[in-house]
């Protein structure tokens, strides 16, 4: 027999009914808000923060196995996706220095007062241990190219042995809306070197509404009777004083993009 389209609507109706009298929907539990172990917006605990990574990377642990074990400390998400913005003239002017460089990495790490925070860490790493003996200050700088609000800033180092074990530090260079520089007095033995690797953080907000900045981090490096007085960060990036003409060099990694950077 052929039904009518209205007797199969109440049909369908009917059975709907007594599904849901049979077995009521259960609803869906939400998950749990995470609870960090460690606040990365303070000082001491972006400093843990790095020591964990330190460890992490030094035993050859992956970038995804890093980022988890993040979350699980401080609840960080990574938000960041490199690009191919290209390196500056001044930059690429320079001899390339033996240390790689990695594109910063943003993750949002809390919320104060209805804000996200975030942070972008830069790792560096030299190749080869330089000749004994080093001089002249080492320098690791990180600039965006629209403005953020600095919160708090931190850089570890540490040597490629345990001859020169990991420090932290908070004392910067320059720190303002568009970044953050360190000077570091680099110590060397025949095998080792105190600034053999390290990272570089910032904790920052959004500034000025909304942007999608790019962040870039360089290392400069001086050596012989060349040294550098101080790095300063602008919007055009970074600008590198240095004390001689001679012994001067620099690596600059790959930019990232951060999107919806909002104050």
């Amino acid at each position: 027999m052929r039904r009518t389209r209205s007797a199969c609507l109440t049909a369908v109706v009917a059975a709907a009914a007594s599904l849901s009298l049979a077995a009521p929907a259960r609803a869906v539990p939400e998950a749990a808000p995470c609870t960090p172990a460690v606040d990365a917006g303070t000082e001491s605990g972006m400093g843990r923060v790095l020591d964990l990574m330190d460890g992490l990377r030094e035993s050859g642990h992956s970038r995804a196995e890093i980022d988890a074990a993040l979350a699980d400390l401080a609840c960080m998400t990574r938000v960041s996706t490199t690009t191919d913005e290209p390196v500056s003239a001044r930059a690429a002017a320079l001899p390339v220095a033996p240390v790689d460089v990695t594109a910063p990495s943003v993750y949002v790490i809390t919320e104060v007062d209805g804000r996200d925070r975030w942070v972008a860490i830069t790792e560096w790493s030299w190749r080869t241990v330089p000749t004994y003996p080093m001089t002249g200050n080492q320098g690791i700088a990180t600039w965006f190219s629209s403005g953020v609000n600095p919160i708090v800033q931190v850089v570890h180092h540490s040597g490629h042995t345990s001859q020169f074990p990991g420090v932290s530090r908070e004392d910067a260079s320059d720190l303002n809306n568009h970044g953050v520089s360190f000077l570091m007095a680099p110590r060397t033995s025949a095998t080792d070197l105190n600034v053999a690797r390290g990272m570089s953080s910032l904790v920052f907000e959004g500034r000025d509404g909304c942007a999608d900045p790019t962040v870039t981090s360089s290392y400069s490096h001086s050596f012989g009777s060349t040294s550098i007085s101080a790095i300063d960060i602008s919007a055009d990036g970074q600008e590198v004083h240095w004390t001689g003409e001679d012994g001067r060099a620099q690596s600059t990694g790959p930019a990232t993009r951060v999107a919806g950077v909002c104050s």
